[in-house]
């Protein structure tokens, strides 16, 4: 009897899928801001790119 009550079939799994697709989905919608707002609380900002160096300028044929 107990196990009858622990069947989950699509009927009950669409709808979870659904829910966790939408959240999912606001993650990603807003990932650059979550990503910024972590490396601002926690100190992991980026470091500064080097500078290159010139390049020597060629003579034109």
């Amino acid at each position: 009897m107990h196990s009858l009550l622990a069947y989950v079939g699509p009927d009950t799994m669409l709808p979870v899928a659904s829910v966790l697709a939408a959240i999912a989905g606001a993650l990603l919608f807003c990932w650059r801001w979550i990503v910024g707002l972590f490396r601002k609380v926690f100190g992991l900002g980026r470091k500064p790119a080097a500078k290159r160096p010139e390049p020597a300028a060629t003579s034109a044929r």
